[in-house]
């Protein structure tokens, strides 16, 4: 059956953490007869999972979409893409060659000008003493300074227009060496080059004009960073929210104008289900194995006892004729008749032969090893015995594996061989079996698919075994057909690795790979579509742009520094959460500063500092004095008094905060009281979200553009007269 090729476009790419997963969508028009009953998608990647592909039909039209009833993987040479190809070697080096020319013109040009240059109007001979001076050619002089300007002037005219094809000519050779160092994995494949093919067979021919294909597959050696960009206005009242994604991708195929949505979960992973004990009171039961494991059969060594014996003993030889691969033994076989006709042989000298013929390297016939007893030969049908006058059978030694499970040869009646040959025959072929591979992970023998029955002549038969790569790969359809299967072999393993480097590359400075805050996955699609080639570097994509509200808040700490601090509080917009990463700030068209952001949830609140104002002061003043108290004088007063005092310059009203501290008392101590006397405007106590701290106090004011506003606290220390606080009782400078 001839399939009919159909070519596809990426639609949409879902980038996951590690890997993505592509979707490619593709017309297909019905003809006279309906759909065809088969069609094959070439040109996919070779590193695709084959096992993730999905192949599904979407109707165009009145009546039912046709189905998809089988799907083969395949290999198949892609066609050349014309558009996509670096520049070719000859390209570059024409241009690089133009360029010398244009280089050399212009020095030429130069070294003409300098020339010019060094023409001059020699100046009138003196003349000899008592006679007068000579005629002064004036009109050759003329002539001359005329012939020097014009030559400069066409010369300079040159220069400039050599000198501007130069610069042309730079430009051209810089882009292409440009593009051919920043060209694409993903080239037209060239002949001796493979790629993967999905062939499908269409059932429900009848149908719609038209239906949409779609392919879905997984592909490694993708992933992604976000980053954002925050825009604010010169008031900081209004802000905008930018999320960035850079995106690292070396799949083999280039995303052109495909919608992504950027994910943080990973595209296949392994869950184990929670299993309750039973707690049973009674006989001991057998440990269940995992759901599609099967124990393997009892006596599975048994099943190979025919072939084995078979590969020992001389087969029976099929009737009427003898294939001519093989041959008949060179002597008759030893039945009763034989036996009587030939002379005996001791058993020494017939260990001796085997001796010989086993050390002279011969292959030696199947009597040196073993001979049937007349018994046995009196059993086989007339037909299995071959004719005297036959070439001789050979055969190769059988493995240990073989002669490990058969039963000595002693225990056939009539055995000929001596119990000295056969001690040494034991010793050097029945070594002990090596046990089979055991597989670490089950996991790997419920992949069905790719999983094969091993042969009778490898180790552990009988058994499943998954496929490498380069089995799997001989396995599709197609794999005879294409020319340079070994190379293209080692280019998927090529291809492969690289895919599996391109998770993990260096990331860009600032930026970090997303997670999955708090045990949730969360999916960003993308606006507009976007252009991600497959060269293994991060290409920035826009996420979305959403309007946000924005506050600004001026922080100080007067107590540690004069500076204050401008604080943008921004609450998240979107519906899903902000992953760390960098963040750009810009305000008013001007970019401020890059700074890391956290997680912030849905509706959660961002805060970034940007920075020093310079448009609002703060001044701060203390006092102390001391004073008795109590009823005998025996209480030592230590009273502290703070005064603030803020300035707006600004254009626009500012909220300021000032954050204040108070010596706190250690617990359990009783002889030491602190107390807060006076406080103007009421302040309240501050709790810092990252490390907290005690005795923190601030005001959150608000000042008029030009405006000032003055803060006053006050706290006693109460203590015994007789003690002081160590490091001096004052505790404010």
């Amino acid at each position: 059956m001839i399939s009919s090729r159909i070519e596809t476009a990426v639609e949409t790419v879902t980038v996951y953490r590690r890997g993505a997963r592509v979707v490619r969508s593709a017309v297909i028009e019905a003809g006279p007869e309906g759909f065809p009953a088969e069609i094959s998608v070439p040109g996919l990647p070779l590193c695709i999972d084959d096992s993730s592909v999905r192949v599904r039909f979407e109707a165009r039209g009145k009546g039912p979409a046709p189905e998809a009833r089988e799907v083969r993987i395949g290999l198949d040479a892609a066609p050349k893409d014309s558009s996509l190809p670096p520049p070719r070697d000859e390209e570059i080096e024409s241009a690089r060659l133009a360029k010398s020319r244009l280089e050399a013109e212009i020095e030429r040009i130069e070294r003409l000008m300098e020339a010019l240059q060094g023409l001059s109007v020699e100046p009138r001979p003196a003349p000899k003493a008592g006679t007068p001076p000579g005629p002064l050619p004036t009109e050759a002089r003329i002539t001359l300074l005329d012939f020097r300007r014009k030559r400069l002037e066409a010369a300079d005219r040159d220069l400039r227009k050599k000198s501007e094809e130069l610069d042309a000519a730079s430009r051209k050779l810089e882009e292409l060496e440009f593009r051919k160092e920043t060209s694409s994995t993903a080239l037209a494949a060239r002949e001796h080059e493979t790629r993967k093919s999905v062939v499908v067979r269409i059932a429900g021919l009848k149908g719609p004009a038209e239906a949409v294909l779609k392919i879905e597959y997984l592909v490694p050696g993708a992933t992604w960073a976000p980053s954002y960009i925050l825009r604010f206005d010169r008031l900081f009242s209004k802000a905008a929210l930018s999320v960035r994604a850079s995106v690292c991708q070396r799949t083999g195929e280039n995303w052109k104008a495909a919608r992504l949505a950027l994910s943080t979960a990973e595209p296949c992973s392994w869950t184990e289900l929670p299993k309750l004990p039973a707690l049973k009171i009674g006989r001991a039961q057998p440990e269940k194995r995992p759901a599609g494991w099967r124990d393997l059969p009892a006596g599975l060594e048994a099943l190979f006892a025919d072939y084995d014996a078979a590969r020992i003993t001389v087969p029976p030889l099929p009737a009427p004729a003898v294939p001519s691969e093989l041959s008949a033994p060179s002597r008759p076989p030893l039945g009763r008749a034989a036996a009587a006709e030939e002379p005996e042989e001791d058993e020494d000298s017939f260990e001796e032969e085997a001796e010989s013929e086993c050390l002279t390297g011969a292959e030696p016939a199947v009597e040196c090893c073993f001979e049937a007893s007349a018994a046995m030969m009196d059993e086989l049908p007339p037909q299995s015995v071959a004719p005297p006058e036959a070439a001789p059978m050979r055969r190769s030694m059988p493995a240990p594996s073989m002669l490990s499970s058969m039963p000595p040869p002693a225990a056939a009646a009539g055995a000929s061989m001596s119990k000295k040959g056969f001690a040494r025959m034991e010793k050097e072929y029945a070594a002990p079996q090596p046990p089979p591979p055991q597989y670490a992970d089950p996991g790997d023998l419920l992949a069905f698919g790719n999983l094969r029955l091993r042969g009778p002549d490898e180790p552990g038969r009988g058994k499943l075994k998954a496929l490498s790569r380069g089995d799997a790969l001989r396995d599709l359809p197609g794999a005879r057909g294409v020319a340079g299967l070994e190379a293209a072999a080692d280019w998927i393993s090529r291809a492969v690795s690289a895919a599996q480097s391109a998770a993990d590359a260096a990331l860009p400075p600032g930026l970090a790979r997303p997670a999955s805050p708090d045990g949730f996955d969360y999916a960003f699609a993308c606006d507009s579509p976007a252009d991600v080639p497959s060269d293994g570097a991060y290409h920035t994509v826009s996420v979305r742009e959403i309007e946000a509200v924005s506050s600004m808040t001026y922080v100080s700490v007067p107590r540690e520094s004069a500076d204050v601090f401008r604080s943008a509080e921004v609450i998240n917009p979107a519906d899903a959460p902000l992953l760390p990463g960098p963040a750009d700030v810009i305000a008013g068209g001007d970019f401020l500063m890059t700074v890391p952001m956290g997680v912030v949830g849905p509706g959660g609140r961002l805060e970034i500092g940007l920075g020093v104002e310079q448009g609002v002061k703060v001044a701060r003043n203390t006092s102390f004095s001391e004073q008795s108290g109590g009823l005998l004088g025996g209480k030592l007063g230590l009273l502290h008094r703070i005064e603030i005092e803020v300035a707006n310059n600004l254009a626009a009203p500012a909220t300021v905060e000032i954050r204040e501290r108070i010596p706190v008392r250690r617990e359990g101590d009783k002889e030491v009281e602190v107390e807060v006397s006076e406080c103007k405007p009421p302040w309240k106590e501050f709790n810092q979200r990252e490390v907290p701290v005690r005795g923190a106090y601030g005001w959150r004011v608000r000042i008029e553009p030009g405006g000032r506003e003055k803060l006053l606290a006050a706290y006693n220390i109460r203590i015994s007269s007789k003690k002081e606080i160590s490091g001096g009782n004052r505790r404010e400078n």
